[in-house]
C-alpha cells in the first residue's frame, strides 16, 4: 500500500502517483511483482480515474459495500481494509466482512483488538478499543474463507438481479440494512453468480427467508450455510427446468448464506 489514510494527511495525489511509478520502475524487470494498493476513502468513494500502476483500491469502515458497485467497473481488487468503531460485539464485525466479500469486495481486514502484547493468542476479551476481536470473530471468518473456496469466484460477479421476490421472518426489533443489495421484506441480500455454474448469496437481517430465484435449467446442489461456524444446515439436491424456484433457509440468527453450485456432469 502506498500511504495508510492520506486523505487525513495532505498527501497529494501527485505523491502517490510518483510512488507507483518508482514500483512500477523498480520492479519491471523482476519475475514476481507486487500488487500496488491505493488507500481511497473511509466507507466509500467513486474513483473517476486509476492511477496508473495501482491494482488494488482500498477503503476504511466500507459498510454497507457500496463503495464496491461504484467502483467495479474499473476490473481491479476492491478492499475493505480497515474495520472498528462499531463496537466490540462480533456480529458488526463478522456482519461487514461476510456483506463486502460477497458483494464483490476482493480482500477484508479486520482490526482485532483481542491482541496485545499480554495476550499474543488473541485472547483479550475486555477491552476499551474501538473494535472487536475474538476468537468465536476469527472462526467466522475462517467460515467466510472456507466459504469462498468452495466456488469458482474469480469467475463470478455481483448478479443481485437473480433474486426475483420471496418473503422474509424478520425479529421484532431487528434493523434491516442499507444499501444496494437485492432486498426481500427486510433482509439484505447480496449475490455472487457465474450463470448456470454457481450462486453464493448472503442475507443478512431477519430469522428465515423464502427466496425466488431466477435459474437456468440444471442440476444443482444448494446449501444453507451458518456463517458464524460455517457448518452447513440444510442441504438438496435440485433438479431444475429453468425459471424461477423458490429456496426456503432453515431458521436462523442475524444472517445465513446459501451456496448453489451445479452438480457434476453438467456441461
Amino acid at each position: 500500500e502506498i500511504c495508510n489514510e492520506p486523505y487525513f494527511e495532505g498527501v497529494s495525489d501527485d505523491w502517490q502517483a510518483h510512488v507507483a511509478r518508482t514500483i512500477a520502475d523498480t520492479e519491471r524487470n523482476l519475475p514476481n511483482k507486487h500488487l500496488v494498493a491505493q488507500n481511497i476513502a473511509n466507507n466509500q468513494k467513486k474513483v473517476d480515474k486509476l492511477t496508473p500502476g495501482v491494482s488494488i483500491l482500498n477503503f476504511h469502515y466500507a459498510r454497507p459495500p457500496e463503495t464496491v458497485a461504484m467502483n467495479y467497473a474499473h476490473n481491479v481488487a476492491i478492499g475493505d481494509d480497515e474495520t472498528g468503531f462499531d463496537g466490540k460485539e462480533d456480529v458488526h464485525y463478522r456482519t461487514e466482512g461476510w456483506d463486502f466479500v460477497l458483494a464483490g469486495g476482493a480482500t477484508y481486514n479486520n482490526l482485532d483488538y483481542s491482541f496485545t502484547p499480554k495476550t499474543p493468542g488473541g485472547t483479550l476479551s475486555e477491552f476499551k478499543s474501538p473494535g472487536g476481536g475474538s476468537a468465536r470473530l476469527r472462526r467466522s471468518l475462517g467460515a467466510l474463507k472456507k466459504f469462498m473456496d468452495g466456488l469458482d469466484f474469480v469467475h463470478m460477479k455481483p448478479m443481485n438481479a437473480v433474486v426475483k421476490g420471496g418473503r422474509a421472518a424478520v425479529a421484532i426489533g431487528q434493523p434491516s440494512r442499507s444499501g444496494s443489495a437485492a432486498r426481500s421484506g427486510q433482509i439484505s441480500i447480496r449475490v455472487l453468480g457465474q450463470e448456470g455454474k454457481a450462486y453464493a448469496l448472503y442475507l443478512h437481517g431477519g430469522t428465515s427467508a423464502e427466496l425466488k430465484l431466477d435459474l437456468p435449467a440444471g442440476k444443482y446442489q444448494a446449501e444453507w450455510i451458518d456463517p458464524r461456524t460455517g457448518e452447513v444446515g440444510k442441504s438438496e439436491a435440485i433438479e431444475h427446468g429453468g425459471g424461477e424456484r423458490t429456496f426456503t433457509s432453515p431458521d436462523y440468527t442475524q444472517d445465513i448464506a446459501l451456496r448453489i453450485v451445479a452438480r457434476a456432469g453438467q456441461p
